[in-house]
């Protein structure tokens, strides 16, 4: 894991006024349909609910209490913990023992690794992010959920190098742009790629036996 930084800055709140014309939940279905039939089964898949890290860092878990939208929980109670991936870009939403695993590795702006860490150690961590998103975990890199430090309403940031770094705004525009965004490169893409879990879950989850490479 990358060495936490103690102040990163950040840029506004991106809010948007309006939500998105179709049903993100519809839009997601449609945009796994292209994605099966461009690059095959292998493009798209879902995480079991009960997914289960084979290790966690520390014995305390998030309390998700206040940090999930209700537009997010609507979302993943109509389409489950699902992934998308080009073989180049992908976006995989993850269960919720794995959100919470993630979380433990996420440093807080503007705070000492050192005293965070200490406090998940001693069990007396208050969370405020928690990530529910990844493209990549190498270095803990994907997206959160976390208070907006212009009003206090709950807002998508961008993570990378295990640190909340920017704020992307509320859940519903940030997934439509990313679903755009996804069928952007899927438009784009070159030869067949290997495709499969984008963050590789099952290879480190109990109970889940890793699926074969392609032939």
């Amino acid at each position: 894991m990358a060495q936490k930084k103690t102040a990163v800055p950040r840029s506004p709140s991106k809010k948007a006024s309006t939500t998105p014309a179709v049903p993100l939940e519809v839009a997601w279905r449609a945009l796994e349909q292209q994605f099966r039939e461009a690059l095959g089964p292998r493009a798209t898949g879902q995480y079991p609910v009960d997914l289960e890290p084979l290790h966690v860092t520390f014995k305390q878990v998030p309390d998700v209490t206040g940090l999930l939208p209700d537009t997010y929980q609507r979302f993943v109670e109509a389409v489950g913990y699902g992934w998308l991936n080009t073989g180049k870009k992908g976006l995989a939403f993850l269960p919720p023992r794995w959100r919470a695993r993630e979380s433990q590795g996420m440093g807080e702006p503007g705070r000492a690794w050192d005293r965070v860490r200490w406090e998940r150690e001693a069990g007396h961590h208050v969370y405020r992010f928690l990530m529910f998103a990844s493209e990549d975990r190498n270095d803990v890199n994907g997206y959160c959920f976390g208070k907006s430090e212009q009003d206090g309403s709950l807002v998508v940031w961008l993570v990378e190098d295990s640190l909340p770094l920017r704020e992307e705004g509320p859940f519903e525009p940030w997934l439509a742009k990313k679903l755009a965004a996804l069928t952007k490169a899927l438009a784009k893409r070159g030869a067949r790629p290997e495709l499969g879990d984008p963050l590789a879950l099952a290879q480190e989850s109990l109970g889940v036996t890793p699926p074969p490479p392609p032939t």
